[in-house]
């Protein structure tokens, strides 16, 4: 996977009305890259609220990607910072598997 497709499949999912699993794997597909490429979701909570991380692999390196109140950040792109410093106060939800 590229970031270019990360950043496909972020912009496909920000935008999407209808914001399930089932069309997480379409966007996804859309974008050119399996769901699996994506690696393993970790949860996390920042004051009760649940979100995700992934930490991505693409061709260029790592990419960090965070999915929080139904949106997807990838760091480093234009609107994240914000996003970015928030999880500094997250608490990972050890020995849980993301759903």
């Amino acid at each position: 996977m590229t970031r270019k497709q990360l950043l496909r499949f972020v912009k496909l999912r920000n935008k999407s009305d209808f914001p399930s699993n089932f069309q997480f794997l379409l966007d996804a597909e859309h974008a050119g890259f399996q769901p699996d490429d994506l690696g393993t979701a970790q949860r996390f909570t920042v004051d009760g609220f649940i979100g995700y991380q992934w930490n991505v692999p693409t061709k260029e390196g790592t990419a960090r990607m965070v999915e929080f109140g139904r949106r997807l950040y990838v760091q480093g792109e234009p609107g994240s910072d914000e996003m970015f410093e928030l999880m500094n106060t997250a608490t990972l939800i050890a020995d849980e598997k993301a759903a």
